[in-house]
């Protein structure tokens, strides 16, 4: 029997809460048998505590986001996670355009909420949180 696979996608590997957070949940998860793999979509100090910790990391750096959506689907195809878990906005955004047609549950943790100032930003922001809580299975 396979083991459980879940494939955490985050938008950096930089040092902060979510990046400690998802570091401390993917050794838990490790520790109880299941098999993880982190996709990041800018590269980071923390890279190597999680490699250091044998956590899989699939840095898609030097990318513009269309060609990181494109390789992290591929990620997706091959890799056939049974649960997608992003955190993050830039996450968010390419797991939900990358799972499509749903190859997998999408959970998205939201670590932060923007306050933007800007009408037309906190407008475009409600926009993509719509189609993203419509195409997740969770948040």
């Amino acid at each position: 029997m396979r083991k459980i696979r879940v494939l955490h996608v985050i938008s950096s590997l930089e040092f902060g809460g979510a990046e400690n957070q998802l570091l401390q949940v993917t050794r838990e998860l490790k520790k109880h048998g299941v098999e993880v793999k982190v996709v990041s979509l800018h590269s980071g100090s923390q890279k190597e505590e999680f490699e250091r910790g044998g956590i899989s990391i699939f840095d898609l750096k030097q990318q513009p986001l269309f060609g990181k959506v494109i390789q992290l689907r591929r990620v997706i195809s091959s890799w056939r996670p049974d649960i997608i878990h992003a955190h993050l906005p830039h996450a968010e955004i390419a797991s939900t355009i990358a799972n499509i047609p749903k190859k997998a549950p999408l959970i998205i943790t939201r670590h932060v909420t923007g306050n933007y100032s800007h009408r037309w930003k906190r407008n475009y922001l409600k926009i993509l949180s719509r189609i993203i809580l419509k195409r997740s299975s969770g948040i």
